[in-house]
């Protein structure tokens, strides 16, 4: 398994997929991060069992495979490389991948990716939205900071999105309510949806060029994806 990709989207698609990822936990694969490269792009995925968080990034000189590695110890080294391209190299037999960056070099050991739980991706038969992305950046940190980190009340720990004239965007801990409300947005098949503020966090930081056009996002059963 090999693939390049640009240190800024790697560090973005870590910290995003990264906040689904559980740092109490009795099962180990379960503190990583699972890496698959597939055609021209990179999938990074995090998982507590009970949220799941799914990047996808643009790669080069891809070979294909798939591997899990530590969440803490990735996200660590992608920070501390200034910009450029990071190759990484994985022998998925041993499960130990190379990263690569100018002269430097750094060995992560990790876990099989069949070790890794399964994340179903959404089916699509749900309704859909479609936002600027600047306006969902807005959206988001308008709302956050009102959910709850209150575990034991998972309905408050999102922000729930409602399309009816326009778009409206709740938050609330209990004490205080914070709401945006938004009439350029595109939705269609009556969205009516909680969203986990974890998950919501890291589409208000994409890299670069991401942070403009359209966002569209698509709910199915349980579940939301996103391009």
């Amino acid at each position: 398994m090999r693939f390049v990709v640009d240190r800024e989207a790697l560090a973005w698609g870590l910290q995003t997929s990264g906040r689904a990822v559980s740092s109490r936990t009795t099962l180990p694969v379960l503190t990583g991060i699972l890496l698959e490269a597939r055609g021209n792009e990179l999938i990074i995925t995090g998982t507590d069992l009970e949220i799941a968080i799914r990047t996808r990034l643009p790669a080069s000189d891809v070979q294909e495979g798939a591997v899990v590695l530590p969440a803490r110890y990735l996200s660590e080294y992608a920070r501390r490389i200034p910009f450029g391209q990071i190759t990484v190299e994985v022998d998925t037999g041993l499960n130990q991948a190379r990263l690569r960056w100018e002269r430097s070099e750094y060995v992560i050991h990790g876990f099989p990716a069949a070790d890794f739980p399964a994340v179903a991706a959404g089916d699509g038969s749900g309704p859909s939205l479609s936002l600027p992305r600047p306006l969902l950046r807005r959206m988001i940190q308008q709302t956050a900071f009102a959910v709850s980190a209150d575990e034991t009340r998972p309905t408050l720990t999102g922000v729930h999105l409602a399309a009816a004239d326009g778009l409206r965007a709740i938050a609330t801990d209990g004490f205080r309510v914070a709401i945006h409300r938004a009439g350029y947005a595109r939705a269609a098949g009556g969205l009516d949806a909680t969203v986990p503020g974890r998950a919501l966090d890291g589409l208000a930081r994409p890299p670069g060029a991401a942070a403009h056009g359209r966002r569209a996002l698509a709910f199915g059963g349980s579940r939301v994806t996103s391009d």
